[in-house]
């Protein structure tokens, strides 16, 4: 295990991790500029989303270190696997450096999305000022805390003692079943995460208000389903009946896009001026690709009428007075000539005939 070296699967989840870490980090740092833009002043729901996407860093980097000095992408019944066939050192820290950063990503994600929902529904208090309403938010403010402590209190007690979670060869203690816990766990979060979804499309609906603002917040439903959906293949994935480990690999990547999805899905309300900004652009490009497009189309008129348009419908220059243009018999046109001109080459004509 000393090969610091990724498989295939590592290295996807190598690649989903980044991906998603820089979709959060893009998401916040877009929120504050819009609120600083809009000058509408830093309220306790940022700072709650700040504090999210920060944790979702840090479990980030506990799951990349048990990737690289840990797993290299293997499952842990790989790992198990490769231990009893050739027992060394290196595989058993191997083991126990991917078990303990699996252990600190997770204690942290807790806090990470218990800090994601507190951001929605401060957002929440703040959009929707009805009694009733903000009593609701306070009301799943207290119930989201009160899941949080029990989670993590029920994650304290994984294993007793504690470092016996990463220490499989340590004789002594015991574990709670970690794929049955991992399936409660996360059953109670989507549950959770429709409610707080839920909540405020009944106020939506009775709301007077553009059809194009109601398109948006639809559209931000719609991407909050989405964060759910995830959520329950994460669940889906990572269970495994009748066995007390977890397919680490697919709730890894299950996980990863869910969070990043709930914390983009926490900034969309207040990205107004980044609206109005692309609109502005938008326009200025359609704008000058529209004048683009005139100037482009006056050119061909104007090169058709020089390169020799008027003479192709019998029609020739001399001065400021347009002449019809005589084509004789043989097939020659004359050059261009006054009115003179092209009377006595019309007697000439006549008189050969």
């Amino acid at each position: 295990m000393s090969n610091n070296t990724l498989n295939e699967n590592g290295v996807r989840r190598l690649v989903v991790t980044v991906v998603s870490l820089s979709i959060a980090v893009v998401a916040t740092l877009l929120r504050f500029w819009c609120k600083i833009g809009l000058k509408q002043g830093i309220h306790g729901d940022d700072w709650f989303l700040l504090a999210t996407t920060i944790s979702y860093i840090g479990a980030a980097s506990a799951s990349l270190w048990g990737l690289f000095d840990g797993s290299q992408g293997k499952e842990l019944t790989e790992i198990v696997a490769d231990l009893a066939r050739r027992p060394s050192l290196d595989t058993v820290r191997g083991m126990e450096n991917f078990l303990m950063s699996l252990f600190i990503a997770n204690t942290i994600l807790y806090l990470t999305f218990y800090l994601a929902k507190l951001s929605i529904l401060l957002l929440y208090r703040r959009i929707f000022a009805t009694p009733e309403f903000r009593k609701t938010c306070l009301i799943m403010i207290a119930i989201s805390t009160a899941y949080f402590i029990a989670a993590q209190v029920a994650n304290f007690c994984i294993c007793i003692p504690i470092d016996l979670f990463w220490h499989r060869t340590k004789t002594g203690g015991r574990c709670l079943n970690f794929n049955l816990f991992s399936f409660i766990i996360g059953l109670i979060e989507i549950l959770l995460d429709i409610a707080i979804l839920a909540l405020p499309i009944r106020a939506v609906i009775s709301l007077q208000m553009p059809k194009k603002t109601k398109a948006m917040v639809s559209a931000i439903f719609l991407l909050g389903g989405f964060a759910i959906i995830t959520s329950v293949l994460r669940v889906a994935y990572q269970y495994q009946p009748n066995s007390v480990y977890v397919s680490f690999s697919q709730a890894e990547f299950w996980l990863n896009i869910h969070t990043a999805t709930v914390i983009l899905c926490a900034c969309l309300p207040v990205y107004k001026p980044l609206r109005s900004l692309a609109g502005a652009v938008l326009t200025k490009l359609r704008d000058s690709y529209g004048s683009s497009l005139r100037r482009l189309r006056g050119s061909g008129s104007r090169s058709k009428l020089s390169d020799g348009g008027p003479e192709e419908s019998g029609i020739s220059h001399s001065g400021n007075i347009e002449l019809p243009r005589y084509y004789p018999y043989t097939g020659n046109h004359p050059s261009k000539g006054s009115v003179k001109e092209l009377i006595n080459t019309s007697s000439m004509e006549a008189d050969r005939k």
